[in-house]
C-alpha cells in the first residue's frame, strides 16, 4: 500500500478526487490501494506518521503539499521531487522551518518534511516528497481554493510519480 502524507485538506482534496479516495476516519481517505493521511501543519502534528507507517504494511510514502521558494525565477506552480530523482521532475533542496520565514538558506521550505523524512526513514520505508511552489516567502495567508488549484494542476505529475515503478 503507498500512503500519501499532507498536512492540510486543500492540498488533498485534489488527489482524494481524482484518485477516488474514501473516508475512512477523522482525516483518512483510502481506496485499498492508497491510505491519504492529513496530519496538519508542523513537525509535531507530522509525528503520528509514525505510528501510522507501524500500523500498515506500506510499501512507499509520500509527503504532498505546498512550499514557500526563494528564487522569484521559479513560477508559482511549479513542482518539484525531493529525496528521490525522476526524469520528468526538477529536484531542488528543501529546508523545513518551523514557522514561515522571510529568508531562508535553500531554494524551498516547508514546515513538515524534516518529521516526514525522519520517521520514514526509521521506518526504512521508500519516500520521497512532491512540493509545489506557492509564494515568494512572503507571509500572507494563502486562500483554501488557491492551494487546491496549486494540486490539481500538477495531479497528472503528482499520479506519475507516485506510482513511479511500483
Amino acid at each position: 500500500m503507498i500512503l500519501i502524507h499532507t498536512a492540510l485538506k486543500c492540498e488533498a482534496m485534489p488527489l482524494i478526487e481524482n484518485l477516488r479516495l474514501k473516508k475512512t476516519g477523522l482525516n483518512f481517505y483510502s481506496n485499498g490501494e492508497i491510505l491519504l493521511c492529513i496530519l496538519g501543519v508542523g513537525t509535531q502534528k507530522t509525528k503520528i506518521l509514525a505510528e501510522i507507517l507501524k500500523s500498515g504494511n506500506f510499501s512507499r510514502a509520500v509527503n504532498i503539499g505546498i512550499c514557500g521558494c526563494s528564487d522569484e525565477n521559479i513560477k508559482i506552480g511549479e513542482i518539484f521531487a525531493i529525496g528521490k530523482k525522476f526524469d520528468f521532475l526538477k529536484n531542488a533542496d528543501l529546508e523545513c522551518v518551523d514557522k514561515p520565514k522571510s529568508e531562508i538558506t535553500t531554494t524551498l521550505c516547508d514546515m513538515e518534511s524534516a518529521m516526514f523524512f525522519q520517521i520514514c526513514s526509521d521506518s526504512k520505508v521508500e519516500n520521497f516528497s512532491l512540493k509545489i511552489v506557492s509564494d515568494y516567502l512572503n507571509a500572507s495567508k494563502l486562500s483554501k481554493n488557491f492551494v487546491y488549484n496549486l494540486i490539481k494542476a500538477k495531479i497528472s505529475e503528482i499520479k506519475k510519480a507516485i506510482f513511479w515503478q511500483i
